[in-house]
Formats: structure tokens, C-alpha cells, sequence
């Protein structure tokens, strides 16, 4: 699975729950993915 997260990201909450890997955290500003 590949994903993105770019400045657009308003912070919604809804890309966390839904990543199986949980690689998913949030960031300074905004959501990151966790390599």
C-alpha cells in the first residue's frame, strides 16, 4: 500500500484508524507517514 500526505491535509483524523500498520501519527503540522 502507498500513500501520501501532503500540505492539504486539514487534519481530519481519518487516515489514522485506517492504516493496517499503524504508520500513521501526526506530525508537526500535519499527518505523517512513519518509514
Amino acid at each position: 500500500m502507498s500513500l501520501l500526505i501532503t500540505k492539504r491535509c486539514i487534519n481530519c483524523d481519518m487516515c489514522e484508524p485506517e492504516c493496517p500498520n499503524e504508520a500513521i501519527s501526526m506530525g508537526e503540522h500535519i499527518y505523517e507517514i512513519n518509514s
